[in-house]
């Protein structure tokens, strides 16, 4: 498959089972996610709906491709909590048939970017680094949708090679079909107050998702939230899914004047066979490391990372500069 190519760095693979005997550090790195979905809260619900029934909206599901001639842009956010890293991380997904294609990737806590790929280039934020890390010629990839019984979502980004793929890559795609052929239990539909509908329904196995509709929209599906059994936040939830709408044409661009211009120290590494495992253990890592800065009684858990109680000062000022210098390059894209 194409993401196990060692030319592509996950941010995020997600499954839908069992954690099994995994450390908590590889949870983050290779998260398999086991959770029950509870509906979307009642007070979303309004009038019962009208004229469409529960098997006409999910009729309309569709697949969400980039390669759509029909889109000539896509916007996408999302959101995953990890009860391990006790934050949630945001994800705002561009594309557009003009510009290419963007990713912004959030620490949900106080909104800090901690990854953006723009302009082919990617950068990541380690609050435990000197530097930010630079990512040359690089593609998205944004993929969502059922494999087997299992829920796949994947946010990662990836290379192109000298031989077999001599171009950069990109894919954004939301299999809303694979989905929703598997909820076929308890299928439901409810008015909401924008005049459209709330689509929930399970699984065979049990499992829940709720869907906002909106039938005159280009994707009709709005949004989409799983969650977990008792548990009233979202594990994963797609807040906004729309085509066809302007977007600023800044946030195809990859600012690094602005970003030396404020002092900040870049350090471009490559990407080959020999990075690969120590790029994924970065990503996790940075998520650890903003969790403990946030949670201070968790920073014991990092010193098989190599932080050490005598760090934290250094860390915590850095970041606060860093985070700071972010916010303000990058905005609210």
């Amino acid at each position: 498959m194409a993401y196990m190519h060692s030319s592509v760095c996950r941010l995020g693979k997600f499954f839908i089972k069992n954690f099994g005997g995994m450390s908590l550090i590889h949870r983050v790195l290779f998260t398999t996610l086991f959770f029950l979905f509870i509906p979307l809260q009642t007070a979303l619900l309004g009038q019962p709906a009208g004229e469409l029934s529960p098997s006409e909206l999910k009729g309309m599901a569709l697949v969400i491709s980039a390669e759509n001639h029909q889109y000539s842009s896509l916007t996408v956010e999302a959101a995953l909590s990890e009860p391990s890293i006790n934050t949630a991380i945001g994800y705002r997904v561009y594309y557009s048939k003009a510009n290419g294609y963007a990713l912004y990737v959030r620490d949900m806590m106080d909104g800090t970017p901690i990854f953006i790929l723009a302009g082919e280039k990617a950068l990541l934020f380690d609050p435990s680094k000197e530097e930010l890390i630079l990512f040359q010629d690089v593609g998205l990839m944004f993929e969502l949708g059922m494999e087997g019984d299992e829920l796949r979502f994947v946010s990662a980004f990836r290379t192109k090679d000298d031989g077999s793929q001599p171009k950069i890559v990109n894919t954004v795609k939301i299999d809303l079909v694979s989905i929703f052929n598997k909820v076929v239990v308890n299928l439901k539909a409810e008015g909401n107050k924008e005049g459209g509908y709330i689509l929930s329904g399970e699984t065979a196995l049990g499992s829940v998702c709720v869907a906002e509709i909106d039938p005159s929209a280009v994707i009709p599906f709005l949004g989409i939230g799983f969650y977990r059994k008792g548990d009233p936040r979202p594990l994963l939830n797609f807040s906004r899914m729309e085509a066809n709408r302007g977007i600023d044409n800044s946030v195809f661009h990859f600012p690094m004047k602005e970003l030396m211009d404020r002092g900040l120290v870049i350090k471009t590494v490559a990407v080959d066979q020999e990075h690969f495992i120590d790029l994924i253990s970065l990503m996790g890592r940075v998520l650890f490391v903003r969790s403990a800065l946030a949670f201070p009684e968790t920073r014991k858990d990092l010193v098989p990372l190599g932080i050490n109680d005598q760090d934290w000062p250094a860390i915590e000022k850095r970041g606060e500069r860093i985070s700071q210098a972010l916010k303000e390059v990058f905005g609210a894209r």
